[in-house]
């Protein structure tokens, strides 16, 4: 039987140039990533864009598991050159997460973002003027010592990354990092654009928020708490459309009769539609039990059945969260510091975004594993493309 020391030598096998080779996803950057660089320090050799590079070099190979191993990667003379990177000290890459801004890579993801057609998702969502955002936050687990990241007790420590997602380009175009405990209403609330229809679940269900988005020039929609009072203004008929979408109810209400609903200056619409019965209740035998879902919206002049449909495309968000943690594999924070793991998380959101426009769309598991081989020399180009294809067939059948 193998020693447990043997297995663990085998664990930290060195790292091999000939495993990191190309590197072509990062062609659409050198002239985004030129940007950030700061000539004003000379005794610095590490610099803004040469982190990001690592970073993003990091994403797009699976060999690389730690900042010690992308540390290592710089060792080489090849690497160096087809990246444009010195030889840096892991001292140097864990000074860089508290020199560097990471709320400068907000200009690179929008300018990626853009050049995203915006084609995805149901036809009927491109016929609205303001641009379909999904706002949600997600957590990723930090190292006990990292005070800053306070959760649930001193043993356990995460960040939250609040996260806008544009449904009809299928790709994030906002982040912002607090500890795990950071309020995502206040968030939210800092960073609201106009010409938008916000899509959120009940997390972000406030009076005073929604009427912050109707001032910023903008809409929502909201899954609505149980338990919020409303005052019956009118009773809209349904459609067949909207019974097909599993609407119940249309109504237009005054929310709330307390002191708190005065932060809402305007009348809404509350749309009820029955929630889906999963299919493990039926396999399990469970007799059914009629749900509902309540939405509240300020777009008083769009049908019922389309209010269902924003609401859900809000579990693109979800898959999205799932895709970059399981595929791109951001479940391990290579920062200890809130700007560190701001920085990687850009770096996950822009690796994302670079390849949504190599393939013109997100790839599942296989096809991200794809391009990996493909740049580190084990697969063709052609292989990728295959796969691509592959994957866009099967979306199209379904």
């Amino acid at each position: 039987m193998e020693s447990r020391w043997k297995r663990k030598q085998a664990k930290k096998k060195k790292l091999e140039e000939k495993e990191l080779e190309g590197f072509k996803l990062l062609a659409p950057m050198s002239d985004l990533l030129a940007a950030l660089r700061d000539e004003g320090n000379p005794n610095r050799d590490l610099h803004f864009d040469h982190y990001v590079t690592l970073l993003l070099f990091y994403f797009f190979n699976p060999v690389l598991t730690s900042l010690r191993g992308l540390q290592a990667s710089t060792e080489f003379p090849k690497v160096r050159k087809k990246l444009g990177i010195p030889r840096s000290s892991l001292g140097s890459l864990s000074a860089a997460q508290h020199v560097f801004d990471p709320e400068e890579l907000g200009a690179i993801l929008t300018e990626l973002l853009e050049r995203l057609p915006a084609n995805k998702g149901d036809a009927r969502l491109k016929q609205l003027k303001e641009v379909v955002t999904v706002a949600d936050g997600t957590l990723f687990k930090a190292l006990p010592r990292v005070a800053w990241a306070l959760w649930l007790n001193d043993g356990t420590r995460a960040a939250k990354a609040h996260v806008q997602f544009e449904v009809l380009r299928g790709a994030p175009s906002k982040l912002d990092v607090t500890a795990a405990n950071g309020s995502e209403r206040a968030v939210f609330k800092n960073v609201l654009e106009p010409r938008r229809l916000y899509v959120t679940d009940s997390g972000y269900a406030s009076f005073d928020l929604f009427q912050a988005v109707i001032d910023a020039k903008s809409h929502f929609v909201c899954r609505l708490p149980s338990g919020w009072s409303h005052e019956i203004l009118e009773e809209r008929p349904l459609k067949k459309a909207d019974r097909d979408a599993r609407v119940v109810r249309d109504v237009v209400v005054k929310l709330g009769s307390s002191r708190a609903s005065k932060g809402l200056k305007q009348s809404v619409r509350l749309v009820e539609i029955e929630k889906v019965e999963e299919p493990s209740k039926r396999m399990r035998g469970e007799r059914p039990v009629r749900e509902t879902i309540v939405l509240v919206t300020d777009r008083l002049d769009i049908p019922a059945d389309l209010v269902a449909l924003l609401y859900s495309s809000r579990w693109k968000i979800e898959i999205f969260f799932r895709w970059l943690k399981c595929t791109l594999g951001c479940k391990k924070l290579l920062a200890e510091s809130e700007g560190g793991m701001a920085l990687q998380l850009y770096s996950a959101l822009i690796a994302c975004l670079l390849v949504s426009l190599w393939l013109g769309k997100k790839p599942t598991l296989r096809t991200y594993e794809a391009i990996c081989f493909h740049l580190m020399g084990l697969a063709d180009a052609e292989d990728v493309v295959a796969g691509a294809r592959k994957l866009r067939a099967h979306e199209d059948a379904a």
